[in-house]
């Protein structure tokens, strides 16, 4: 794999997850670092977020 072969020589191994489940799944392969989500996916989200609280306002 070739993940093992980089981390032998001493560089860190990171991605992106798009879910937690992901995530949880690169972290057990030995993942160095991860991202989790998207930029865009969190301001969907809080655009989302907020029209629900004015709607209910």
């Amino acid at each position: 794999m070739a993940m093992v072969r980089i981390r032998a020589h001493g560089v860190p191994v990171g991605t992106v997850a798009v879910t937690a489940e992901q995530a949880a799944h690169f972290r057990d392969l030995g993942i160095s670092f991860l991202g989790l989500g998207a930029d865009t996916g969190f301001l969907v989200q809080g655009a989302d977020n907020a029209l629900k609280m004015f709607k209910g306002a």
